[in-house]
């Protein structure tokens, strides 16, 4: 069995000293002799943690609502590819594999998004705007932004509703109101008041 560290240990071996680091994946020995960190919290079974993203990734995949009977009728060639990932993630999984874990954990959910995105049920654009000097999202909807926020999408995140509010903003508003939800991510624009009367 692997396990991952919690914080930096230092093991001294017969080949030497063995330095590991918070997120260091290992596997001993003898198991029974690393006891007491697990005991102590230091470290945790690699299995748990793997378990713990599964249960990440099934709760996100739940929250939406297209089904795979739905996906495989109507986008047969994306339901075998999320298959074949689910199935590199099942794999990774019993060999205990976190990098191949993870990568098949990140491509469950960037070709669902992409399901769900050519399904119709999301819609989100890119764009680049030259008043901002920045690339943007717009999406229709809070869940829409919460999703594709969630994927690790760097740029902002803007939903239509507030792209109809910023209209009529002066090129320095926009700026503005930009860097604000740079600063707070996943932020909403609620309510656009002038400063001195002026937008």
């Amino acid at each position: 069995m692997k396990f991952q560290t919690l914080i930096p240990l230092r093991f001294e071996t017969s080949q030497g000293v063995i330095k590991l680091r918070p997120g260091d994946t290992f596997k001993p020995k003898d198991e029974e002799a690393i006891r007491w960190l697990l005991i102590d919290g230091r470290v945790r079974p690699l299995s748990d943690v793997m378990a713990e993203k599964y249960r990440e990734l099934t709760g996100w995949l739940h929250q939406f609502d297209l089904t795979v009977d739905e996906l495989k009728e109507t986008l047969p060639g994306l339901y075998q590819d999320i298959q074949d990932a689910i199935e590199s993630l099942d794999n990774s999984f019993v060999t205990e594999d976190l990098a191949a874990f993870q990568d098949a954990f990140n491509k469950v959910r960037e070709l669902y998004t992409e399901a769900l995105f050519k399904d119709g049920r999301r819609v989100a654009v890119k764009v680049w705007s030259e008043i901002l000097h920045a690339y943007l999202w717009v999406v229709e909807t809070d869940k829409d932004m919460h999703s594709l926020s969630s994927q690790g999408i760097k740029e902002v995140i803007y939903t239509a509703d507030e792209i109809k509010r910023l209209k009529g903003l002066s090129n320095d508003s926009l700026k503005e109101v930009h860097k604000a939800k740079e600063v707070f991510e996943s932020s909403r624009i609620e309510e656009i008041k002038p400063k001195n009367g002026l937008a």
